[in-house]
């Protein structure tokens, strides 16, 4: 992907220019399906919510004995 990119857009075959890229893409699909911004609270909430769903089922993962 970052080969492509650059030659759309100069470095974008650094990590740097694939996330400017990806920015670009999501911020263009947002203008185009008009997507309304989420208010902060709801965004703080909902980060909150996925943490904690991670943690929960990151403690739930059973230890397995590492073969190599």
């Amino acid at each position: 992907m970052g080969i492509n990119a650059n030659n759309v857009v100069p470095h974008g075959d650094t990590i740097a220019g694939l996330k400017y890229i990806t920015r670009r893409f999501v911020s263009d699909v947002q203008r185009a399906e008009g997507v309304r911004r989420r208010p902060f609270a709801s965004r703080l909430s909902m980060q909150l919510r996925l943490a904690s769903q991670t943690s929960r089922a990151l403690r739930e993962v059973h230890a397995t004995e590492q073969l190599a």
